[in-house]
């Protein structure tokens, strides 16, 4: 019974670990800890129902967990030495991950544990630096993690270090680096935060991008994912939203990673900027680490100061089968703070540019400055609630623009009676729909009915029929 459920639970682990696959599955600490998760199961008959489920609840995150102990009871049982109440607070789990995160971005250790008396600091270093090296969570040159589980385990702790320097260098290692993204990231990560009063993470700016891009490398074939960041009134912080979607027949149902962040940081980006929406005036963005930036639509970006951290930056089509009303990246903000950006961007075939700044009719963005000041004369208030609407949806994958029934109804997209009056009519013509907890946009309605296109909108566009539509709202 238990060699037939082992199997299916290394099966099954391969499937979980994804990236890792049968390197991690395979591996002989892994194993060890699989025999050991399996063990403490006292009726083997009901394992072979409960595996799959055993195996998706956080089954890496059990696994890792079951190594680091391990680990700490190898190392105390060196030191006889040491009174069994001292030693059973050294090389915890938390201490490993600090001390291997030292190794991995090369910051300074951690220090000794307080409360050791000298010749015991001395023989509890020496096991340390002895142990250390051979860790499981490290190659075998022991300087790199020994696989993307192990690594996402060892930066989530950095992430959350009290150094800051130590925090520095996980934020680079994680997202802004010459490592490509971690898929396991964003789950060890989660498990961390802390939670505001209802339920929903709280993480800092910096980090945001860092998870987005994780849950990126976790999508499945098939899968959509866009991050979307909106300021709320009246309030500090923004809203974070990742959506992984799937449209296929039998693909899984929509899934949602909600965030709060503080508005007063800075979200960064490293060499891509992709599907990516972001309507918060105050936020400061960064674009770039040094090296060329690739920036996929759809992307909308409204904020208040931009730097662009890039001696290049490139503009093309994301994802396959993207409508030619999300085949553009937009960008408005208060401030140009920097560019090292010296020729102008390279836009590929199909897509759109156009920027938004005091400046920006200036080289290298003279040809790429396509969105109006908003001077619309005297429907302002229902032309921008109308856009403001219609920017709140997102593509899916087969190119259908969607979002939560929540946020389209949420007082930051109506502001007010006019935004109900606008949206109500455009459920009236048949250019919005709810489908279950869902909005949907049609967008070749939007352009008969009310004569503009997203694009349109985007760029501020507004054409006398949708003038005279929105004024019939009122």
């Amino acid at each position: 019974m238990y060699t037939d459920v082992s199997a299916r639970f290394v099966a099954q682990l391969e499937k979980v670990a994804a990236s890792d696959g049968s390197r991690f599955a395979g591996y002989a600490p892994v194993l060890q800890a699989v025999a050991t998760v399996l063990a403490a199961v006292r009726n083997p008959a009901t394992l072979g129902s409960s595996v799959t489920e055993t195996v998706m609840d956080h089954v890496l995150q059990h696994l890792s967990q079951n190594i680091l102990e391990r680990e700490a009871a190898k190392l105390r049982d060196q030191l006889e030495a040491i009174p069994s109440d001292v030693k059973a607070n050294l090389y915890g789990p938390s201490e490993q991950l600090d001390r291997l995160a030292s190794v991995i971005l090369r910051t300074p250790s951690p220090p000794l544990p307080a409360g050791l008396r000298p010749h015991e600091m001395t023989a509890y270093d020496n096991a340390v630096h002895t142990l250390l090296p051979q860790h499981p969570f490290l190659d075998g040159n022991g300087h790199q993690p020994s696989g993307a589980v192990f690594a996402a385990v060892v930066n989530a702790q950095a992430l959350f270090s009290s150094s800051a320097e130590t925090r520095a260098a996980a934020e680079i290692h994680a997202g802004r680096g010459p490592h490509t993204p971690n898929p396991f990231l964003i789950d060890f990560y989660l498990q961390r935060t802390e939670r505001d009063g209802t339920d929903t993470p709280v993480v800092p700016s910096e980090h945001v991008v860092v998870l987005y891009e994780s849950a990126r490398a976790r999508a499945a074939a098939g899968d959509v994912v866009r991050l979307s960041v909106e300021s709320n009134e009246d309030e500090d912080d923004l809203d974070v939203e990742i959506l992984i979607s799937n449209d296929a027949t039998s693909g899984p149902p929509d899934r949602q990673l909600l965030f709060r962040t503080s508005a007063a940081g800075t979200l960064r980006f490293g060499r891509q900027v992709n599907g990516v929406s972001i309507d918060a005036p105050d936020v400061d963005v960064v674009i770039g680490a040094g090296s060329s930036v690739e920036m996929l639509a759809p992307v909308s970006l409204n904020v208040g100061r931009i730097s662009f951290d890039c001696p290049e930056l490139v503009v093309q089509l994301g994802d396959a089968g993207l409508s030619s009303d999300e085949a553009s990246v937009t960008i408005e903000a208060r401030e140009l703070s920097d560019s090292k950006i010296v020729n102008s961007p390279i836009v590929r075939k199909g897509a759109v540019l156009a920027v938004s700044w005091p400046g920006a009719n200036a080289y290298p963005w003279t040809h790429f400055t396509g969105i109006s000041n908003g001077n619309e004369g005297p429907d302002d208030e229902a032309l921008l609630g109308l856009r403001r609407l219609a920017l709140a949806f997102r593509s899916r994958s087969q190119g259908r623009l969607a979002r939560f029934q929540g946020k389209i109804e949420h007082r930051r997209i109506t502001k007010g009676s006019l935004g109900v009056a606008i949206r109500e009519r455009l459920m009236k013509d048949g250019i919005l729909s709810l489908e279950g907890t869902r909005y949907f946009l049609d967008p070749a309605k939007l352009g008969a009915l009310v004569g503009t296109t997203y694009l349109d909108l985007r760029l501020k566009n507004f054409s006398q029929k949708t003038r005279d539509y929105v004024a019939s709202c009122r």
